[in-house]
């Protein structure tokens, strides 16, 4: 297709995924979208505020921009996401995570095997802790189409955080941790490269939302999960400078910045998929809507459709 400018030469463009078939060219396309269109994206915007369980007089927004074109661009955002197969990816990620998390999430119950098991690993220097994997993306073609930046496909992936992500505020006696015999902690040491799997795919579901948060950018902060891998880091780097400097020791009450909240991360899982299910109405999808079609274009050809007072798709 090309897209033609005033005054300008034409400009040969591939065409997004998902909104290649079923149009009638060529056709114009106003600079505003009509009063219609408009409203359909408040309604949806504001659905999508209240599965997010997001007061809608307090999302994080500049006091100079405008809440129409600010609530377009995040519905139209959010419509290119949903057009590549995202959900499907992450769902699958999610499902295999949970998954594990029912086979063994048992053997993480007991905390001085958890303690008995990290100081294992230290001793036991030669094996692989840790390392680096890549996971495959496959028939996603729309992520290529969609987006200049592709998802993550490396992972670093380290079993002493994995173990330590499952440890709680509670104390454990010193007597406790140099039990000889724990069977739980046997456990885990029979089962190791199935916790190394397990820590795999949460490293998988954190690039996952790494690039959700780069695909919907600022227009949708309020999005569940987006400072989810920060957290993951920080609270790992929190706990191994208070135990590495002496602060705290092994089986003591850490600050509640060293600890790390799985079933808070389930929750946000939950929501996640139950956004990313949500299908834009008929009467914005851009088979059907013209304006709602040129606008995601724009936006994945990195242009600003604001920029032109009108243009023609030919």
């Amino acid at each position: 297709m090309a897209l033609v400018y005033p005054n300008d030469d034409n400009v040969t463009w591939r065409f997004p995924c998902g909104q290649e078939h079923g149009m009638i060219w060529p056709f114009d396309v106003p600079l505003r979208v009509s009063q219609t269109t408009t409203q359909k994206i408040q309604e949806f915007y504001s659905s999508l505020l209240e599965l997010c369980e997001v007061d809608p007089t307090q999302t994080p927004m500049a006091p100079d921009v405008d809440l129409v074109n600010a609530e377009r661009k995040a519905v139209v955002d959010f419509g290119i996401l949903r057009l590549t197969g995202f959900n499907t990816l992450e769902a699958k990620l999610k499902s295999t995570w949970q998954s594990y998390r029912e086979k063994f999430g048992w053997m993480l119950r007991d905390q001085a095997a958890i303690w008995k098991f990290i100081r294992y690993m230290e001793q036991e220097d030669q094996k692989d802790w840790s390392g680096v994997g890549s996971m495959v993306v496959e028939e996603r073609v729309g992520l290529l189409d969609n987006y200049a930046t592709d998802i993550k496909t490396e992972y670093t992936w380290n079993l002493r955080q994995f173990f330590w992500s499952f440890l709680k505020s509670t104390a454990v006696a010193p007597d406790i941790l140099d039990v000889v015999w724990n069977p739980a902690y046997e456990a885990l040491k029979a089962h190791t490269s199935d916790f190394q799997s397990w820590a795999e795919v949460t490293e998988k579901l954190m690039n996952s939302i790494v690039f959700s948060r780069t695909a919907l950018g600022s227009s949708m902060g309020f999005f569940p999960g987006i400072n989810i891998p920060e957290k993951w880091s920080s609270s790992w780097k929190c706990f191994s400078v208070a135990r590495e400097g002496g602060i705290y020791h092994d089986g003591e009450v850490f600050g509640s910045e060293c600890y790390w909240n799985w079933s808070e991360f389930e929750r946000c899982l939950d929501l996640r998929d139950t956004l990313l299910a949500q299908v834009l109405p008929e009467e914005l999808r851009p088979r059907e809507n013209h304006e709602m079609q040129a606008h995601m274009s724009f936006r994945v050809w990195g242009l600003n459709l604001d920029q032109r007072e009108r243009v023609s798709i030919v």
